[in-house]
This record gives structure tokens, sequence and C-alpha cells, in this order.
């Protein structure tokens, strides 16, 4: 029985369509006990779904059929239903035996035949489904990035944080002569200032102790790609001037190796801060600034869009959105600042799902920023008698950080780590030593 509580779960942890679609036919391979189970989509969409491989299914024209009449069939030990969304057909599912749809998965049907829509008429740019929204800032942004993306100069994007710096540089990339070359992210927070040298250029084997094996530079992994780098604004001194020199000279060369290779990748990078006002601070190089921005882009910021806010949260909420948000509850969320923007709005309809059953209320609404903005108290009592140490208090301030940030990321380890500047690793395992004690 699939309930309406592991529906909300499924599509609180991912917002991506096709993600959500296969996930769902997962799960019906569970219920048809391990039994193959297939989406077939329309010809201008086949394809761009993970499933099985359609040579499994050439000796059926069932899901043709299907598509074609929009009614069920079955034949030669298969069976196929139409998977329909407001009078139309987005697909057909397809399962091996000719028992029939089970009851129980009709909500499984309904998520994959609302997601299936949302890709056929996508609430925004047809040729970016995954930016929802309509408002002129965000038009003219998609403008502005398909004559940037023809370029291939550096860029740097700005906006506040949430706002999908690393969508728009994956829409460049896309949209770019390199497109079908890597594109490798990668967080400037994140790396370490005593590896700089080589996880920008690589290094031999031998070069240093533990280098046991050649490894390549994030430069040399995007090698006719893109490097996007994010959170530049937090690059260590030592980075940036690692940065700058490979930017100058054009080339790299591994630790340890007496050869240096040409660098061939476009370098996209993206800040939250003000890097002008970093370079007046004397806490960013003027010269590197002036590489990394060859062309510049800004992304709105969700309050300079307040049109996109319902079908933003209708592309969350997925089969469970309403037809048309009430009044009270848009005039309520249109009156939130959205500080965390986009991911902030994305991280509220996760807690409608999981915390509120789907059922977007004014009571619900209001519940939900209530949980994710709770102001962080640290405990200042002592425990009987005996003060703290400071290693305990370290340790319980630091134990509540976390869960805060894992909480306002509705679980999500990775989204949790990145927001406080540590490996996903290193957030796993002090989780792992505070659990053990």
């Amino acid at each position: 029985m699939v309930t309406r509580e592991a529906l909300c779960r499924l599509l609180a942890d991912v917002t991506c369509p096709f993600v959500r679609v296969s996930r769902c036919i997962e799960e019906m391979k569970t219920h048809f006990s391990g039994r193959r189970v297939r989406l077939l989509l329309p010809r201008q969409h086949d394809g761009r779904l993970p499933s099985e491989p359609r040579a499994d299914w050439e000796r059926s024209d069932l899901a043709s059929e299907v598509l074609r009449t929009g009614r069920e069939a079955a034949a030669g030990g298969l069976r196929a239903i139409p998977v329909r969304y407001g009078g139309s057909i987005r697909g057909s599912v397809v399962w091996q035996g000719e028992d029939a749809f089970p009851e129980e998965l009709g909500p499984l049907l309904k998520v994959v035949a609302v997601e299936l829509d949302a890709v056929a008429h996508p609430a925004g740019d047809p040729e970016a489904p995954e930016v929802v929204g309509r408002s002129p800032s965000m038009g003219s942004l998609l403008g502005e990035l398909r004559l940037i993306a023809q370029r291939e100069v550096p860029v740097l994007i700005y906006g506040e944080r949430g706002t999908g710096k690393e969508l728009i540089a994956r829409l460049i990339h896309r949209w770019g002569p390199r497109s079908d070359r890597p594109l490798v992210a990668e967080s400037a927070a994140l790396i370490p200032v005593s590896l700089v040298e080589s996880h920008l250029m690589g290094h031999a084997v031998g070069a240093f102790t533990g280098a046991t094996a050649n490894r390549r530079g994030v430069f040399e992994q995007a090698r006719q790609g893109t490097l996007f780098l994010d959170e530049v604004a937090r690059a260590e001194a030592g980075l940036q001037r690692g940065l700058l020199r490979i930017l100058s000279a054009r080339t790299i060369t591994p630790i340890g190796a007496d050869r240096s290779t040409a660098v061939d990748a476009r370098l996209i990078t993206a800040s939250n801060i003000d890097l002008e006002d970093l370079v007046a601070r004397g806490e960013f190089l003027g010269d590197l600034l002036d590489r990394l921005s060859e062309e510049r882009i800004v992304v709105p910021p969700l309050r300079e869009r307040p049109g996109d806010l319902e079908l933003l949260i209708q592309r969350f909420l997925g089969a469970f959105a309403p037809t048309e948000v009430a009044g009270d509850v848009m005039e309520f969320l249109r009156r939130q600042p959205w500080p965390g923007n986009v991911r902030e709005l994305r991280v509220f309809c996760a807690q409608i799902l999981t915390r509120g059953d789907g059922n977007l209320t004014l009571e619900s609404s209001a519940a939900a920023l209530t949980r994710m903005r709770r102001r962080l108290v640290i405990p200042t009592q002592t425990r009987g008698s005996e003060a703290r140490t400071l290693r305990e208090a370290v340790r319980e301030t630091e134990l509540q950080i976390i869960r805060e940030s894992v909480s306002m990321h509705g679980g999500r380890m990775g989204e949790a780590a990145r927001s406080l500047g540590v490996a996903n690793r290193t957030l796993r395992s002090k989780l792992s030593r505070f659990r053990h004690g």
C-alpha cells in the first residue's frame, strides 16, 4: 500500500520531475515483486528518463498502441495502461504479466502524470524546464544567458543565497559549445588550504608522502568542458593566488610533473558577496576579480519575482499542489521575506509535505515557517551543581547548530554540509561521534 505519507516524503526529497518519476517507477517494481516495469514516453520525451532498456520491449507495440488510442491493452505476457493528465496522454506504463494495475498504486500513477505534465508544459522557458518562473526579471536573465553561453569567457554569477546560482551555471554550460563535455562543480570554501595546488593542478605519483597515484586537478577534470567554482568569495588567499596564476599563464603543471599542459576549460564562478567590497578591504585580489568577471550575471532574489511564488510552490508540491493557492495563504506567503530565496521556499514546501501531510493551508504554512525560523538558543544553564566544561559547551553548541541546519534543509545532509562550509563526510562523522558519545 502506497501511503500519502510515503508520497509526501518522495516529493519532499527531490524536486526534479524526472527523478520523481523514476522513483515512482522503482516503487511500482517493488509492488510487482521485481517484475519489469517501464515508462514509455511520447517520442519528444522518450529517453530522458532512466529506465529499463527499450530493446526489452521492442517485441510488443502495446505501449505505442496505448499512446495512440489512450486505452489499456494486454498481449504477449505484457500489459500497458495510459498515464493521463488533463485529458492528454503523457505516457504509458508497461509491466510484465497480464494482471490488472493494482488500485493501491493509483497515487503513484498520479504523481507520474503530474510530473510528466510539468515537463510537457514547463512554468517558464521551454528550453529550461528546470527554471520555474515567468517574471520579467527571469525572462531577461534567460535571454542574457543565451548570449553569454556562446562566449567562452569566464563568467561571474552574483546572487543571494538560495537563488539558484549553480542552476544558472549549468544552463550556461548546457547552452554553450562545450555542452557535450563534463561540467565539474566545486566549492571554493571546501578546498583545503594545504592541498590547493594539488586540487587545482593535480599531482604525479610520488610527488609527496601519500601520493600513491597520479591525480588530475579540477582544471584537467573539466578539460574541454566547464569548471564551476561556487562560493569564490570564501577562497583562501592561497587559492586566490593559485587561480590567478593559472588564469594568467593559461597552463597547469601538476606537482611532481615536468611538463605543463594548456588549460582548456571554461571557468564559471559564483558568489553571494560583492567581491568589489572584498577587494576594497584587501580580502580579495583585484587582478583575480578582473579575470573572473569578463561577463557578470545577477540572479534576482525571490522578493523581486513575486509573480513566480505560486508557480514555484506548485512545482515543489507536485501532485499535492492545489490548482490555485488560496488567497489568504498567498497573501501570507508574499509577506514573508524569504531570505533563503528559492532554496528556503523549497524547504518550506518539503515541510508542508512531511509535516503538513501535503495540505497547504494558512495554519500549516505558519507552522512550517515557525519551525524553519526558530532562533538558535544556546543553553547557558549549568548541569546540577557542576558547570559544563568549555569542551562540553562547544560540543553541545556544535550539535545544535548541525541539527538546525539539517532540519532547515529537510534532512538533506549534502546541502546542510554545504551551508555550514564543511565536507559532507565531515558532517556525517561529527553526527556519528555525537551519537556514540
